[in-house]
């Protein structure tokens, strides 16, 4: 991968909650690819490709009136992002069973599912909100993912692939529309001697009629909303349907379009602000 620039975006935000979550899920949908949150708002980063002045600045203008807000705006030259995350990247245990870790952590405890991510650009270390709820709730559903075919949409880093592969699924497609996505994801099935996931650069379009068990989709709304008919499509009857990556005040939404598209509601958790929630095809 040649070295890029990137665009850095220093957010101040009053209040922090709920301002942080609603900026950085409108940033994502516009590029934005890695966030580090702090005591006065947070710090978004896109490739300098893909900086695009009047969306950033429409975001800002749609919620001056909900938030207090500032920014600074700079251009930050092709640096070691390993380095920058090592200094920042804890390790994340989940249900006191799973843990997500980098390389370079060691550990004093055994954990049943240990998961390592080589923290780069990508979204899915487990430490957002969305990220692990989705891994807790898999945990919550290990049979449904044994010898399962699992379709992980929105993949980010792999985790959630790889966490499939832990409880048993015997094929694992993951798709990311992002290059720094792709090829971290890549890496990390590696580090994790993954030998059952497909990974893929892509969208939607990538599914071409297959059919899954099991579909992780951790992504936002408005994609949630437009790609549902697809899922439903690829989902085998008796499938489960994971979401994440919404507000708890996005469900009703999402719930009339999962029943318009023959889903049922099974079950929900929140963290926060942040909501999941699992559907069936009946």
């Amino acid at each position: 991968m040649q070295p890029v620039d990137f665009i850095e975006v220093n957010l101040f935000v009053n209040p922090i909650f709920p301002g942080n979550d609603i900026l950085i899920t409108e940033l994502s949908e516009i590029g934005y690819n890695m966030f580090a949150e702090n005591e006065q708002g947070f710090i978004a980063y896109t490739e300098e490709k893909n900086y695009n002045e009047k969306l950033l600045f429409n975001i800002i203008e749609k919620y001056k009136t909900d938030f207090q807000l500032s920014h600074e705006i700079k251009k930050i030259k092709n640096q070691n992002w390993n380095k920058t995350w090592e200094e920042n990247f804890n390790p994340v245990i989940i249900n006191d069973d799973c843990i997500i870790k980098a390389p370079f952590h060691t550990l004093d405890k055994k954990y049943k599912y240990e998961i390592i991510i080589q923290p780069q650009m990508s979204f899915g270390t487990g430490h957002h909100e969305t990220t692990s709820l989705m891994v807790r709730e898999m945990l919550n559903h290990k049979t449904s993912f044994e010898k399962a075919e699992v379709l992980d949409m929105g993949s980010g880093t792999g985790v959630l692939a790889v966490l499939a592969e832990k409880l048993g699924s015997k094929r694992i497609l993951a798709i990311d529309i992002d290059e720094w996505a792709y090829n971290n994801a890549l890496e990390n099935t590696v580090l994790n001697n993954c030998k059952h996931i497909d990974v893929k650069i892509g969208d939607i379009n990538l599914l071409q009629n297959t059919i899954f068990n099991v579909i992780l989709a951790n992504i936002n709304l408005n994609v949630l909303l437009k790609d549902m008919p697809y899922y439903a499509s690829s989902l085998q009857t008796g499938g489960l349907l994971f979401f994440s990556g919404i507000l708890i005040s996005d469900f009703d939404k999402l719930n009339a379009q999962a029943m318009n598209c023959g889903l049922h509601f099974e079950s929900k958790q929140n963290l926060n602000d942040w909501l999941m929630c699992v559907f069936v095809k009946k």
